[in-house]
């Protein structure tokens, strides 16, 4: 099984919240017997998504094969103006190429959202991330992790105990998740 964390955070993200954030949930996960894999987005190297190109690019193919080879995924950013960062969803929307696959898009992942906030507002990353995974047809869990930017983490650069907590809760509902396959009609 294996474990995707999309880490919507553009630029280096070395030290920074959504680091510390992955560092745990690739412990986590790897701890509960999953493989992982960290994608950073501001790494990718993605072009603006425009279908005007002849090919679909290099950058966005390996994208693409990462996304459809871990069927268990947590997307993670901070919230950029009422919503995930710009980079993310530009990302989201090169799986727009993935609509001829069958199965197309995301059918039959599962996708655990966090997003965190200087402000009390970090729902509203949250809803974003799960309207676009639900258009992609992701099964989005029941259970997301909207986060107060200074409860998040403590001075000393520790993950506060109740966040860590439900990381954990996170993990072990995408680990338990069922393995979902196409009907077979008979």
């Amino acid at each position: 099984m294996k474990l995707l964390i999309f880490n919507g955070e553009p630029g280096d993200f070395a030290g920074r919240t959504s680091a510390k954030l992955t560092d745990y949930i690739v412990r986590t996960a790897q701890a509960a017997g999953m493989e992982t894999d960290v994608m950073q987005v501001g790494a990718l190297g993605l072009p603006f998504f425009d279908f005007s190109h002849r090919q679909t690019p290099e950058a966005v193919l390996q994208m693409v094969s990462r996304f459809k080879a871990a069927t268990h995924q947590i997307w993670l950013t901070p919230l950029y103006h009422g919503s995930m960062t710009g980079m993310m969803k530009n990302a989201l929307d090169w799986l727009e190429v993935t609509a001829g696959d069958e199965p197309a898009y995301l059918t039959h992942h599962f996708a655990g959202m966090i997003c965190w906030a200087d402000g009390s507002h970090a729902m509203n990353g949250i809803m974003a991330m799960e309207n676009v995974a639900k258009s992609l047809r992701a099964w989005v869990l029941p259970f997301s992790i909207p986060a107060m930017q200074r409860l998040l983490i403590h001075e000393n650069g520790t993950l506060n105990g109740e966040y860590a907590r439900k990381i954990d809760l996170m993990v072990s509902m995408l680990v338990n998740a069922p393995t979902l396959q196409p009907a077979v009609h008979v």
